[in-house]
């Protein structure tokens, strides 16, 4: 909804906001961490920072292949 509205900065921070809250409650491993990485990763992507979007969507899938 935020990066809807042109509003990227806000958007990134509420997914790291959600992701650093999921991965506090629920472990670094939880299905949970990889639909914010995901979440994350995408805006990343859409920002241009495709290392970074790589990363936490490898980080994603890593999670989802345990499960």
């Amino acid at each position: 909804m935020l990066s809807a509205r042109g509003n990227s900065t806000a958007a990134r921070q509420f997914y790291e906001q959600a992701l650093a809250i999921d991965e506090a409650a629920y472990g670094p491993s939880h299905p949970r961490v990889a639909t914010h990485l995901k979440n994350l990763a995408g805006m990343l992507e859409k920002m241009g920072e495709k290392t970074a979007a790589r990363k936490l969507a490898a980080r994603a899938a890593a999670i989802e292949q345990a499960q």
